[in-house]
């Protein structure tokens, strides 16, 4: 039974699909350059955003051979980095060690080729009593940029963007604000005035956004919270309502009130507020390790391209997860089919961009993400393997949760119900580029 058969029934939140192609031995991700490491003559250091030592000591590594089975093993709930040639057991460190698993440990040269040091490490499959092989290149020691000032400064600012706050003002309402207003409407004829139309409540709307009645905006522009304004309007003879049609009618309209949406400055009370940081700094504090660690991960993605890469994984998975991925994205399509008259093909067409048109192209295309997913999913299990970094079961519920809760937005806004090879991803995916950032150098 696999590991999250009894802990996950309908999760329901949002994912970013990468949109890879179908390879066997192919780039983890394409149009990147790898990223050389450091060179071998770098001397240990400590990296301030993740911790950690650098081990500089080179270590050739040791190809497996009947590589064991690798389990989460309940720890104290955090990350366990156990010394080279040891195991966990039940009763602590086993001093006999593991044959044939030795972790990468040389800082990669630059001058060298990250091949001709790859080894292969054998996984569990998720789904069989069968093997994963996957061929690591080193990856103790890399080199990593550091996001830069401009980096931050934009994260910081596209962070305070996702707060909108509504400033009341009590200056003349200009194009662009937005106005609270209550309304009734009289009609004139041969018989006189009568009644008919009137708002009980305010009705709200931005003024330039062309929502309200013809006539409404430029009567409220240039006028204030709590003015009585009205207007005189005719309307059109063929107006589909004969009631009105050709009618002319007046609109007396009151302003309850005015107001501006604006992201607001950051300060210690914004940070709090919104975002749940103690001050200002500790804000910024965050958004930093946040920035860096993306851009840490897409270095170490970038450096694994065409390096690293899994054989032999079981079909049954990739035909399990394609076919999930297809039924989310063809039901989706379906529900939305009125949107295109009842046409299916140009629902579908309306996802990704328009690249797929039709059933066919978009189970290729979703087969080939699947597939993508699932060998980065066992080059992740494969590296925790290889240096024993085990996770507890709290731990393994932990970062399961914060993946879950980091899919803030599906792939064209599509709802998507998690399943194991998803989860797995995202709890491996964290764990080691931890680890491996935690062993890297920075600068």
């Amino acid at each position: 039974m696999r590991k999250l058969g009894l802990r996950l029934a309908l999760i329901f939140a949002f994912i970013s699909i990468f949109a890879l192609a179908a390879c066997e031995k192919k780039p983890l991700f394409t149009d990147s350059t790898p990223t050389p490491g450091s060179s071998s003559g770098a001397t240990p250091t400590e990296n301030p955003d993740y911790g950690g030592e650098i081990d500089a000591t080179p270590t050739v590594p040791v190809a497996p051979s009947g590589m064991p089975t690798y389990t989460p093993t309940p720890t104290s709930g955090v990350i366990e980095v156990l010394p080279t040639g040891t195991s966990k057991t039940e009763t602590g460190i086993d001093p006999t060690g593991v044959p044939g698993v030795e972790p990468t440990g040389s800082i990669v040269n630059p001058d060298e080729n990250p091949i001709d040091k790859a080894i292969e490490v054998k996984v569990k499959a998720l789904t069989k009593n069968d093997y994963v092989k996957v061929t690591l290149v080193p990856y103790i020691g890399l080199k990593l940029k550091a996001a830069s000032s401009d980096d931050i400064d934009a994260a910081v600012a596209k962070k305070l963007s996702t707060i909108k706050e509504e400033v009341y003002i009590t200056d003349a309402a200009q194009l662009g604000d937005y106005v609270n207003v209550t309304y009734y409407a009289n009609v004139i004829d041969d018989s006189g005035e009568y009644e008919i139309a009137y708002s009980e409540d305010g009705i709200s709307s931005r003024l330039g956004s062309g929502e309200m009645i013809l006539g409404f905006e430029p009567t409220i522009v240039g006028n204030r919270a709590g003015d009585a304004v009205s207007y005189t309007y005719t309307f059109d003879p063929n107006y589909p309502d004969e009631r009105y049609a050709g009618k002319t009618a007046v609109f007396y309209i009151t302003i309850n009130y005015v107001y501006r949406i604006v992201t607001p400055e950051l300060t210690d009370e914004t940070a709090a507020s919104y975002f749940g940081y103690s001050s200002a700094a500790e804000f910024v504090r965050a958004v930093l390790h946040e920035t860096n660690r993306a851009r840490y991960e897409s270095q170490i993605w970038d450096y694994f391209n065409n390096n690293v890469w899994a054989d032999d994984i079981p079909s049954s998975e990739i035909d399990e997860y394609s076919d999930f991925l297809f039924n989310k994205y063809y039901s989706y399509a379906e529900a939305n089919a009125y949107k295109y008259d009842g046409n299916i093909e140009k629902s579908i067409a309306s996802l990704f961009d328009g690249n797929y048109k039709n059933a066919d192209e978009l189970k290729t295309y979703l087969r080939a993400i699947a597939k993508q997913r699932i060998q980065n999913m066992y080059i992740m299990k494969a590296i925790a393997q290889n240096n024993e970094v085990t996770l507890s079961e709290d731990d393994y519920m932990i970062r399961m949760d914060k993946y879950i809760v980091s899919q803030d937005s599906g792939e064209d806004g599509v709802p998507f119900e998690y399943n194991d090879y998803e989860i797995e991803y995202g709890v491996y995916t964290d764990l080691v580029m931890e680890y491996i950032i935690s062993k890297a150098i920075t600068e």
